[in-house]
């Protein structure tokens, strides 16, 4: 290696640095696999969990069980002595020693989040023998100045890629598969193809590898024609597509909405084509009124030629863990290229940054040990996705665990674990819970970490397997019309309706739930998935209609405890974390036994009831005054209620001018005056729950002014309540008392705080309330008889 490169990499150590580069279908992987069968020995780093599973499955019947490991984030299968290492880039080790180690999908190392791993693996993994990278020609320039030694060859591409017109999706051929970013957006499409070509299968980067099998060898197998599927199709999943349409070009990425570039989307419609069998893609009608393809676009995926990736993520490895100065010094140590920029976006390294901004977890951190604790529990991945502060809120309780006790806690993981075993949700919660267990994987795959690996890795075995089964069934009852169509079936005889089920003779073949009907799996196995529909629909379409009729002209709305919003005891839609605090998202659920005009007047009432219900909240805060307005803007943010710093100091102007916005100026809290009636406190702890990922509606305090809160920590301060002697107290109620203009008698606090004598005189005693001299008298006098009495009764 050059000397301008000295300190930037590992030497190639003698081993012949090999780089496969073009587009998809072009046999890379396969040619590599071959070569580390050859060799006898070897690993592979790939990135995703479900090609790195899919290409130990090849191994594995290319070899022997015995002689194959699979290393992820949140599985390990490691034989005694395997020769071949099938690992996503992530959990590669890098101390073992191989004659051939290949990297798949190089060009990742410009993933925003991920791209450092990359970029450090093409700097440091190296067989004894060969390191073969692998992936975009893009690459070639990077690659040229990163590791100058490399023998790059380019393959080509096998089979021709050809555009083709905008096409309604009813018209799509045959082995197509449609991809689109939101999950929302995924079951829309679904449903649509489901009416118009009788089912579909559906692929998503959060299923565990049984439920994805499940789904695709319903699409290898012929059974349905088409394939609902995220970007995750783009990384290597070997497929039978012949075509694919982008019904959307847009994505998250974590911060904001973007277009995908033209190297995602080649990636993507390079999926299409097997071998020499050539491929067609295009974009779906709606997506190409938002924004056609230009012809330069279209030849350039036609020929695979994408625009050459000039800068790679670079975060340093060699981390020192003498101080956290140090740590932090050495983690952004540049690069020695101009070509590696810093990287900044690393889930680990937020987490991190955000834990050592609290004062509890700085002081823990006191050693070397501790420090480089903190940083592994840090590197805890987020599968789940939904928000930092969640995630940092799960690391915090691990890493204090661990300093505490050495070990997690058993009691605390089988509670976590009891949430996820709920089966009753619809497919979104099934896989946030599916997600929650790969990151429970993750963690019990650390044996300083946990009491007792092997049950837990059973535990988490089971669960996800039932897990996997429940979404394959949910998904292929939702979205395929008929399975085993082919087979010869009797139908089903004494039909009968009894209550919300229905029964035949032999079983109950299903229920009506929330205006659906849902089938009973082995009913719809044996008398097939249309007979049963149809009798679903025989029995309980015209109650559906009904109370569709009702719901329309008095929904009477209202939410429980699980954030859904039910009328007439069913639930309707479900409310889950929206961009802002301000706008959750409403998702309406299956109502299959209703029209699709049906369906759309009750999503927009369920839509404009929850929007006007959050405006009335946000209402109450109006005001002209330029003065305060940034007060009360933080006020709405805090839903009603704003907490008063120590160091902070009003005017008497500013409390003017906010109390003729009906905002109260208390000792400790800004409150509107109308914020803990009954009609707002609902919606206020609806919203707060849901931006801060508690997973179940705190119980309501309704009416009362002081009661016993089984809350979230947090949940009082942030929503306007004291705690005092085991009791929360509205903030209102608490200046009352403070604040009197005369001395209270006992009698008073009991009947503001809605308590008895006793209660009453231990909350007055922790709020330091002035009583009046007979009050206090009574005290005294209460006290000397429980003493008497607690001395007899010794």
């Amino acid at each position: 290696m050059s000397k301008r490169f000295a300190g930037l990499g590992e030497s190639n150590q003698g081993s012949l640095v090999y780089a496969d580069l073009g587009p998809t279908n072009t046999g890379k992987t396969h040619r590599a696999i071959q070569r580390m069968l050859e060799l006898g020995r070897g690993m592979i780093g790939l990135p995703l969990r479900l090609l790195a599973r899919e290409v130990y499955d090849r191994l594995v019947a290319a070899s022997d069980i015995k002689d194959v490991a699979l290393l992820t984030g949140e599985e390990r299968i490691l034989p005694y002595k395997p020769k071949f290492y099938v690992c996503t880039v992530e959990s590669m080790p890098m101390d073992i020693t191989v004659p051939i180690v290949v990297i798949d999908e190089i060009q990742l190392a410009a993933h925003p989040k991920r791209g450092h791993t990359f970029t450090d693996r093409i700097l440091h993994a190296r067989g004894t023998i060969e390191t073969w990278f692998l992936g975009s020609d893009t690459m070639i320039d990077i690659l040229d100045e990163l590791v100058p030694t490399t023998i790059v060859h380019r393959s080509q591409r096998m089979s021709p890629l050809r555009y083709i017109q905008p096409k309604r999706l009813s018209a799509l051929p045959k082995r197509s598969a449609v991809v689109t970013f939101n999950i929302t957006h995924i079951y829309e499409l679904a449903e649509r193809m489901r009416l118009a070509k009788g089912g579909v299968a559906i692929v998503m980067g959060s299923m565990s590898p049984q439920s994805r099998n499940a789904q695709v060898e319903l699409f290898q197998s012929g059974k349905v024609d088409t394939l609902i599927a995220t970007d995750a199709i783009g990384l290597g999943l070997n497929l039978d597509i012949k075509h694919v349409c982008f019904a959307s070009t847009r994505k998250f990425d974590g911060r904001d909405y973007r277009y995908l570039s033209l190297g995602e989307m080649g990636q993507i419609a390079g999926r299409a084509g097997r071998h020499t069998q050539g491929g067609t893609f295009n974009l779906s009608v709606d997506a190409a009124q938002r924004g056609a393809l230009s012809e330069g676009s279209i030849q350039a995926i036609e020929e695979q030629v994408f625009a050459p990736v000039r800068k790679v993520y670079y975060r340093n490895s060699d981390l020192d863990f003498q101080s956290i100065d140090h740590f932090w010094k050495s983690i952004q140590q540049r690069a020695h290229s101009s070509c590696m920029i810093p990287q900044r976006e690393a889930i680990d390294e937020l987490t991190m940054l955000a834990l050592l901004k609290e004062e509890s977890i700085l002081k823990a951190c006191y050693s070397p040990e501790r420090i480089e604790l903190l940083w592994s529990v840090c590197r805890i991945p987020d599968y789940v996705q939904h928000s930092l502060s969640s995630h940092i809120r799960m690391v915090r309780m691990v890493f204090q665990q661990l300093v505490q006790d050495g070990k997690l806690n058993s009691v605390w993981i089988t509670k976590e674990l009891q949430k996820l075993e709920n089966l009753t949700g619809n497919i979104s919660k099934l896989l946030d819970n599916m997600s929650k267990i790969r990151t429970w994987n993750f963690i019990a795959h650390r044996p300083d970490w946990i009491h007792n690996q092997d049950h837990w890795k059973s535990q988490l075995l089971r669960l996800e397997q039932t897990l996997s089964d429940t979404v394959h069934q949910r998904l292929t009852e939702r979205f395929i019309d008929e399975m085993g169509h082919q087979q010869e079936r009797s139908a089903p005889e004494g039909v009968y309706r009894e209550g919300e089920s229905l029964w035949c003779s032999t079983m109950e073949i299903g229920v009506f739930q929330s205006l659906s009907f849902i089938p009973n799996m082995r009913a719809t196995q044996r008398f097939g998935y249309n007979t049963v529909r149809t009798l679903g629909r025989e029995h309980f379409a015209s109650l559906a209609n009904e109370m569709c009729g009702t719901i329309l002209k008095n929904p009477n709305w209202s939410i429980n405890e699980h954030f859904q919003i039910c009328s007439q005891g069913m639930a309707i839609a479900q409310i889950s974390k929206g961009r802002t605090l301000r706008e959750p998202n409403v998702s309406v659920l299956s109502m299959g036994l209703l029209t699709q005009r049906q369906q759309k007047q009750i999503e927009v009432n369920v839509q404009g009831w929850l929007q006007e219900s959050i405006k009335k909240v946000f209402s109450l805060y109006t005001g002209t005054d330029e003065v305060t307005r940034e007060l009360r803007f933080d006020i709405r943010q805090q839903l009603g209620t704003y907490r008063i710093s120590r160091s902070q100091k009003f005017s008497k102007a500013v409390r003017q001018s906010l109390g003729r916005s009906n905002i109260v100026c208390g000792k400790h809290y800004f409150y509107h005056r109308d914020i803990y009636k009954t009609r707002f406190q609902k919606m206020r702890f609806l919203l707060y729950a849901l931006w801060n990922d508690i997973d179940l509606l705190p119980e309501l305090p309704e009416q009362r002014t002081a009661f016993k809160a089984n809350w979230p920590q947090g949940t009082a301060r942030a929503l306007g309540y004291y705690q005092y002697a085991g009791w929360t107290i509205r903030a209102d109620i608490v200046d009352k008392l403070r604040w009197a203009k005369d001395r209270l008698s006992l009698n008073d606090v009991a009947s503001r705080l809605g308590l008895n004598l006793e209660q009453a005189e231990k909350v007055s005693t922790a709020l330091q309330i002035k009583l009046s001299t007979q009050a206090q008298n009574q005290t005294k006098n209460r006290r000397r008889k429980r003493s008497k009495r607690t001395r007899k009764e010794t």
